[in-house]
């Protein structure tokens, strides 16, 4: 593994991509998926093209990335880059997390470190229509009146 270096070049755009584009997807995934040949026969998959789209705005963040995975490969580079990402988004991702998940879903993210996993990596993801339980009164929601305690949770209120 490599030594962690003063003043690393990596930290600050992978602080700042954590902060600005995208919290949970392991720089490792968005890297590989990033760097894929879409002409693969997969280019209309709509994840895939995301992925890259993010992959390319890492890349404008941080100008010595390629040159980085040359030297270190790519598990070594997102290793170095997950650490100061997860300091710039906070270390309570759990509880953060936990928030933006739809109520459906909120028991399984309490109880199932492999959803959380799953969330963290893109691999679980919510429609739309999949209000996160934030926007509800004490994070509960009434299946039988989905209106009731809508958008009156403390975080909104405060």
């Amino acid at each position: 593994m490599l030594a962690p270096r003063k003043r690393d070049p990596l930290s600050r755009p992978a602080r700042h991509f954590g902060r600005t584009v995208e919290m949970w997807r392991c720089f490792e995934l968005i890297i590989n998926e990033g760097r894929r040949d879409a002409s693969d026969g997969e280019a209309d998959d709509t994840y895939l093209r995301a992925t890259q789209r993010q992959y390319e705005r890492l890349v404008h963040i941080c100008p010595r990335l390629s040159e980085e995975i040359r030297t270190h490969g790519v598990e070594e580079v997102a290793t170095i880059m997950e650490n100061p990402r997860a300091c710039g988004r906070g270390e309570d991702i759990n509880r953060i997390g936990r928030l933006l998940v739809s109520a459906e879903k909120v028991k399984e993210w309490d109880e199932d470190e492999e959803f959380r996993r799953r969330v963290k990596e893109g691999v679980e993801t919510f429609r739309p229509q999949d209000y996160p339980v934030f926007l509800h009164e004490d994070d509960k929601v009434n299946p039988d009146n989905l209106l009731s305690g809508f958008l009156r949770s403390e975080i909104l209120i405060r």
